[in-house]
């Protein structure tokens, strides 16, 4: 049968296909139009589109390998959205079971998430300052403008970053070098500890974190957002800007434009300024995306640029100021407020280009294969007697290839899925001025294999790969050497869940990994500018090999109760630290503590529990607690720089105020951090600074709009609301300066569409 139709032929139709009860998307159905004979597949978010249609009366037949099939007949004269919505062939749950069972596969995972409103909440902060929002994870910062995760007490090296499936390599090696990240461009982002790590690196010891972009526009027309935000501590003030659309006239193209901009002058803490902490961050980001029926196509660029002054009371001119700066109140060289950066400073740079292109083989394969190119340019400088201050004194310059890809394949019934892949990474790695790190050439490949069953309440997974990784290293202390290493091994992974109930389930994930010794703890001798010390690598250091165990319970009834509480232990042989040595040193650039790189085996055993608790009438309760010991089984006691004690309390309160505003919230932080006393005196610079508590606000809420489809979005928080004088065991800085004062923050959202 032929469908009636007028002469006008350049519609389309367009929609989601969607489980029937829970809303979820179902991916790659499969849609035949009868009157066409023409068939397409919905894409892996269950996305369709059929273009160059002609006005008329149509049957669309919709088919899926989990799903009852279903018959849609229909007439259309314009261009239109349809959302389809299919039953599950053994449909023996209910929409909450089914919703329970998608959160059961992010368990295995050992699997934390972060959404679109948490990263608003943190707009203008860095990656580090977001993590923190999820249960397990601290910071390590260097003063205000630098903070990265620290996940299970490791960091740097130990935790991988993914941005937009590609691996962020920068110059993570130094505790003040921050992933180098617009959290503006994340739509989610996620941490992940489970076999599905092994999919990316067997060198994420610590963890991995996973950052996807925001969906691109899936529909003709465009929108946008204008995001703003502000903080009293530093004058920070920051705007976002995104575009994104999809033109008429090409529907199968998708396209996204975006750019950040912050700037801040010198922070305050309660009783004086931090000379010289000013930021001058301006990212931008382009996606674009292009689809057919059984393949797709994403390429990005990313570029992030960061000016950062390092805080002029860490660099000391002499040993005796050293040590009266380990001691003073106050730091040594103070300032008031101003934006100017000066030298000590550091200028960032990065730039990340990413093709990402999956083929659909069938309803049940799929195949991806990525490539990525990264350059990070990173400038320091420093105040030395007889050498401009517009030149720098150290530079390095990193080049990064990847390539990777994986087949993935599931039964009919989504009972069984495996993944195997390959892996590669081509780096080169080049320095100028004061020697610290060598210039490098480093090749890495690995071959993985992950495979995950699910039968009736258990589900299974399994993950094992191999690697291999050679570095040629060029030059140290600017004279040309030839040093070759070649490091390999095998890292396996297992993970059984158990589904309880509806409400519970629990978890256990046994594995072993390893990581080779990085050029920067070989071969590193110098000052490290931004942490204000002299490191001296150790040529001699052996692979580490971490064996990890771990158990997850969960409880969840619907937006009442929320219970995570997490068990884990990381016995890691041949483990790389950093270890103080006595007496400090002076140089040309001033007089810095010293440290040097040494290996052991280490114990970390840990414990993070969360829970929320609706007390209704509008009232919410949760608390976060997070624990961790490691021990050093060579020398007897405990690591430092091990993040101590933490507990954050929160008490909401929901006011219904308007039928246009939503969830209007206002609530009371308390957040304890304990004082690390497990520490010898001798393993440490100064003592550990004291415990303190910290109170908070925030408020945030909704305001719906008629003529749009996405509600503005405010959020106000005030930190440090005592004014609290305190040091953070966990900064670099705790040495010379106190943390930020009071500080009140306000972000704004404005999204808005344009047909």
């Amino acid at each position: 049968m032929n469908a009636q139709h007028s002469g006008q032929c350049d519609l389309h139709i367009e929609g989601d296909v969607l489980e029937k009860e829970s809303k979820h998307p179902i991916d790659f159905a499969s849609i035949y139009i009868a009157e066409m004979n023409r068939s397409i597949l919905a894409d892996e978010n269950g996305f369709y589109k059929i273009p160059d249609i002609c006005a008329g009366d149509y049957t669309l037949y919709i088919s899926h390998y989990d799903c009852l099939p279903d018959t849609i007949h229909m007439h259309f004269d314009k261009d239109i959205h349809i959302d389809i919505l299919l039953k599950h062939k053994n449909h023996l749950l209910d929409a909450v079971e089914i919703k329970d069972k998608r959160k059961e596969e992010k368990l295995i995972n050992n699997q934390n998430l972060l959404v679109e409103k948490d990263i608003d909440k943190n707009g203008g902060n860095n990656l580090g300052t977001l993590l923190k929002e999820l249960p397990g994870v601290n910071t390590m910062s260097t003063g205000v403008g630098i903070a990265k995760p620290v996940i299970t007490g490791m960091h740097s090296i130990r935790v991988v970053t993914l941005n937009d499936g590609i691996r962020l390599e920068g110059q993570q090696w130094g505790a003040e070098h921050a992933p180098e990240i617009d959290i503006n461009t994340a739509g989610e982002v996620s941490v992940e500890k489970g076999a599905d790590a092994l999919q990316y690196s067997h060198e994420a010891i610590g963890g991995l974190v996973i950052i996807k972009p925001k969906s691109l526009i899936n529909h003709a027309g465009y929108k946008g957002v204008v995001a703003l935000n502000a903080s009293s501590v530093n004058a920070k003030g920051g705007i976002s800007l995104l575009l994104e659309g999809q033109f008429k006239k090409t529907p199968n193209w998708s396209w996204r434009i975006q750019s950040n901009t912050i700037r801040a002058g010198n922070t305050k803490t309660p009783s004086y300024y931090l000379k010289n902490t000013g930021l001058n961050e301006n990212d931008f980001a382009i996606y674009t995306s292009y689809f057919r029926s059984k393949w797709k196509l994403n390429l990005s660029y990313k570029f992030y640029n960061l000016k950062l002054g390092i805080f002029a009371g860490s660099q000391i001119g002499n040993l005796s100021d050293l040590l009266i700066a380990y001691t003073s109140e106050e730091p040594l060289d103070k300032d008031g407020f101003r934006f100017k950066i000066n030298a000590p400073k550091q200028n960032i740079e990065h730039h990340m280009a990413n093709t990402d292109f999956t083929l659909v083989v069938s309803p049940l394969i799929k195949m991806n294969i990525k490539y990525g190119f990264q350059f990070n340019k990173r400038q320091e400088f420093d105040k030395v007697l007889g050498r401009s201050v517009k030149d720098p004194i150290s530079e390095f310059y990193l080049y990064t290839n990847t390539a990777d890809i994986d087949w993935s394949f599931k039964n009919k019934k989504a009972t069984y899925k495996s993944n195997l892949g390959l892996n590669s990474t081509f780096q080169n790695n080049y320095v100028g001025g004061a020697y610290f790190i060598p210039a490098y050439n480093s090749q890495s490949i690995g071959l993985y294999t992950i495979h995950k069953v699910e039968k009736n309440k258990w589900v299974f997974q399994m993950g094992a790969r191999g690697d291999l990784s050679l570095l040629q290293v060029n030059e140290i202390k600017n004279k040309s050497v030839h040093i070759n290493h070649r490091w390999y091994g095998i890292a396996g992974n297992l993970g059984i869940a158990y589904h309880i109930d509806i409400h519970s389930t629990i978890s256990m994930t046994l594995g072993s990994t390893w990581r080779a010794p990085h050029p920067v703890e070989l071969y590193s001798s110098g000052v490290h500018h931004g942490t204000a010390s002299i490191e001296i690598g150790n040529a001699s250091l052996k692979n580490e090999r971490a064996y990890l165990s771990s158990i997850d319970y969960t409880y969840e009834e619907g937006s009442r109760h929320h219970v995570i509480i997490t068990l884990y232990n990381k016995y890691v042989t041949d483990y790389i630290y950093l270890q103080v040595k006595e007496k400090a040193q002076l140089t040309i650039r001033g007089a810095f503590p010293v440290f040097e790189y040494k290996q052991t085996n280490a114990n970390f055993t840990g414990a993070d529990m969360y829970y929320k608790i609706d007390l209704s009438k509008g009232f919410e309760v949760s608390q976060k607690i997070s624990l961790l010991y490691v021990y050093n089984l060579k020398e007897k006691n405990y690591l430092p720089f091990i993040p101590p004690l933490q507990s954050e309390s929160k008490l909401c309160y929901t006011l219904p105020l308007h039928k246009k505003i939503d969830d209007f919230k206002i609530g009371l932080i308390g957040t304890y951090v304990a004082k690390q006393n497990l520490t010898e005196s001798y393993q440490e610079l100064v003592e550990s600074p004291k415990a303190y508590f910290l109170l908070g606000f925030e408020s945030g809420l909704s305001i719906n709009r008629k003529k749009q489809s996405e509600p503005i979005f405010i959020f106000f928080n005030i930190q440090n609301l005592l004014n609290t004088k305190y040091r953070d065991y966990m900064n670099r800085w705790r040495y010379f300066a106190n943390e930020p004062g009071i500080n009140f923050s306000l972000k704004i959202k404005i999204p808005f569409t344009l047909k």
